[in-house]
């Protein structure tokens, strides 16, 4: 490496930076990519490496030690000075500035003792080792800013090559905790949560659970929409508001009252597909905390934060709320013919030709067709208001006027196999009717309003 006097130094060598050098940490590494740069470019580089080599990151500025490490499922997580998820794209951006770093001005090649003093390098301001999966460890050390020119002095582990870098890594590097921490409470994609406890301290346990690609809620099928909303609240919304500390000790029944877990409202339990459990505290709500908090603690951690007031509410669900009221789920496309009986005891069949649908019978009159997609549509994704016996007993299932019911919809494809059959049948009270699904022997109720439109004859139907 040529040497390069210090008085030399120009301000238009410091500030050129390589043109997509963030990108190169994201190739497979420095010898596949050499024909993307000159050779010239090529020896301005540190290091040879990229962020999917990684597997651990130490970073040591003025407000401490800061590690890093790969889990299972390929996320950074802090393991010192505390135990929390980090904040991926932070994590992975320290990483791919140090593998992008260049020496734009070379200083020596064969540092003595004396200029690693000198230029900062024996006791660096910043320094960054990484290990790859292989155990090779490199070590970015950071020493002075230069007098007159916007960039530091760096090395590397061998600390022989002392070169000049523009400043734009150094804000990054010289950060404190928080800005490397998760944002998120529970910072996990929802695919991979296959179980949830949630135990309010005075009422049962409620457990959702992935089976396949279904949920369950207490062994009993979970509403799809239902879940979905309540995954998103979990990995999305539910967001650190403040960091409060980083010295909770769970032993201590003052600190708990402190905030607000003695007793706590909620358990919270989140199982991933890794076998790996995520248990947290929520706090008492704020007025019970003098309008401090709501606060969280994640079981085998330090730390409690702040999360927003509202999470209460969204988690206060009892089992029945993300039970699955569906009546009748099918594909609207695959209908291909509908029988229908209505109250005054009469039974009818459409049958779909081309775009057309047509009573079955020698008169072929057609119906109206935006009348019967409507009603195809509806009970397509058909869903009751209120689920009243799971094991409903024959005298129930007659009193109820469903043996024999007042309205009966069934929805067949085109090998006549039966999509959905609906059962209707009385009031059970002004505004409510009773219904199940074919020959269940659960019964719910559904308002006479989601029934709007259902059809009362023929007539109602017919185009003319």
């Amino acid at each position: 490496m040529k040497r390069v006097k210090k008085a030399l130094l120009s301000s238009s060598l410091v500030l050129v930076i390589g043109a997509g050098a963030g990108a190169y940490a994201w190739f497979e590494g420095y010898k596949k990519n050499q024909k993307l740069e000159s050779q010239a470019e090529q020896d301005k580089r540190l290091f040879s490496f990229g962020r999917i080599h990684l597997a651990r990151i130490e970073l040591k500025n003025e407000h401490g030690l800061f590690v890093f490490e790969k889990n299972d499922n390929h996320d950074w997580i802090i393991t010192s000075p505390i135990s929390w998820p980090a904040h991926q794209d932070v994590v992975n951006q320290i990483a791919d500035q140090m593998a992008a770093i260049k020496s734009h001005v070379d200083i020596t090649n064969d540092a003595s003792q004396e200029q690693l003093q000198q230029y900062g390098i024996s006791k660096p301001t910043v320094s960054v080792s990484v290990t790859r999966k292989n155990g090779e460890q490199y070590e970015l050390r950071v020493g002075l800013k230069h007098n007159f020119e916007n960039g530091y002095y760096i090395s590397d582990q061998d600390q022989k090559r002392i070169g000049l870098a523009p400043a734009h890594f150094y804000d990054l590097f010289t950060r404190a905790l928080d800005s490397f921490r998760a944002k998120h409470a529970l910072p996990y994609r929802s695919d991979l949560i296959t179980r949830i406890n949630i135990q309010k301290h005075d009422q049962p346990k409620v457990t959702l659970e992935k089976k396949d690609k279904a949920w369950f809620v207490n062994e009993k099928p979970a509403d799809f929409t239902v879940m979905s909303k309540f995954l998103m609240i979990l990995t999305r919304d539910l967001r650190v508001e403040n960091f409060e500390t980083d010295d909770f000790d769970v032993t201590s029944k003052e600190q708990r009252k402190l905030y607000g877990f003695e007793p706590e409202s909620f358990k919270l339990e989140v199982a991933l597909s890794d076998a790996k459990t995520v248990q947290t505290w929520i706090s008492q709500t704020p007025d019970a905390l003098g309008e401090r908090g709501p606060f969280l603690h994640v079981v085998g951690t330090n730390s409690v934060v702040r999360i927003y007031e509202n999470f209460l509410s969204d988690i206060d669900k009892d089992a029945y709320t993300f039970r699955d009221r569906s009546i009748s789920r099918f594909d609207r496309d695959a209908v291909k013919s509908i029988k229908l009986k209505y109250s005054s005891g009469k039974s009818s069949q459409l049958v779909k030709k081309g775009e057309d649908w047509v009573f079955e019978g020698s008169s072929q009159k057609k119906a109206k067709p935006w009348r019967v997609d409507t009603l195809v549509m509806k009970f397509s994704r058909l869903s009751s208001d209120e689920i009243v016996t799971e094991a409903a007993t024959k005298d129930e299932i007659s009193r109820w006027q469903l043996t024999n019911p007042i309205h009966q919809l069934t929805f067949l494809d085109a090998n006549n196999q039966v999509l959905g059959d609906v059962h209707i049948g009385k009031r059970r009270d002004e505004n409510h009717v009773f219904l199940r699904s074919g020959n269940s022997d659960r019964v719910d109720v559904i308002s006479i309003e989601s029934l709007a439109g259902l059809p009362d004859s023929d007539a109602s139907l017919a185009t003319e």
